[in-house]
């Protein structure tokens, strides 16, 4: 079995059966390369499987700072220990994942914003500084149950440009969703009722505001609140 020193580092050629034992190995700053001379087989280095306790295999990089590179398709079985996974910062140029990520109380950050845990009912989009509430733009919302806001005023509104409209629709039975009313962007803004409107019937409120509009169930007419009394809507 032959061993070769040289100034580019050492040269291990082992044959199938060969051990080589060092208590301690020291080369110049080219380091030790080991080659395998077949590059369908693996090349493993690993401790020995009758050792009782965990083993560490340690990059001593001195001051600066230095990168560990893993070519091809590297698998990593639970490569880091705990403080690293706490501590470390790792950049991955891509990453498949075929389990679920828990992150439990801490953020995920992008380069402006976060997302968070509001609370057990749901989760926030904020700015990098977690100091104030970012928008969330999608093309289709669909929500299993209802809309809440969590202050007040909340605000459903058009698009923020001239003349752009919301369109809220409703399903025509065997054909489709068609618009029932639109919200309008003009120099007046105004809402516009594309379909009919049905008023439930109901007894005059006890704290009316100025301009209501009930379909007044005792008289089966509409009523219009002034501001100082009920008056009914008629045809004259």
């Amino acid at each position: 079995m032959p061993i070769k020193l040289g100034v580019t580092g050492v040269e291990l050629g082992l044959g199938i059966n060969d051990d080589v034992v060092f208590a301690s190995l020291t080369v110049d700053n080219n380091g030790i390369h080991i080659l395998d001379t077949d590059a369908s087989h693996d090349l493993i280095l690993a401790v020995g499987s009758n050792l009782a306790a965990d083993r560490i295999l340690t990059f001593a990089t001195g001051d600066a700072a230095r990168t560990l590179t893993l070519n091809g398709n590297p698998t990593l079985n639970d490569w880091f220990d705990q403080a690293v996974k706490e501590a470390s910062s790792p950049s991955f140029a891509g990453l498949t994942l075929a389990g679920d990520i828990d992150i439990g109380t801490n953020l995920l950050k992008t380069t402006n914003h976060l997302l968070k845990e509001q609370d057990a009912n749901g989760f926030i989009i904020r700015n990098a500084a977690d100091s104030a509430d970012r928008d969330l733009y999608l093309k289709t919302l669909r929500p299993s149950s209802s809309i809440n806001f969590i202050a007040s005023p909340g605000y459903l509104a058009a698009y923020n440009n001239d003349n752009s409209e919301m369109i809220l629709q409703g399903r025509d039975n065997g054909v489709g969703l068609v618009e029932v009313a639109k919200i309008k962007g003009a120099a007046d803004p105004y809402f516009k009722l594309t379909l009919g409107t049905v008023l439930g019937p109901m007894a005059q409120p006890g704290t009316p505001v100025e301009g209501m509009l009930i379909y007044n169930s005792a008289t089966n007419k509409l009523n219009v609140y002034t501001g100082a009394a009920w008056e009914e809507v008629t045809s004259a």
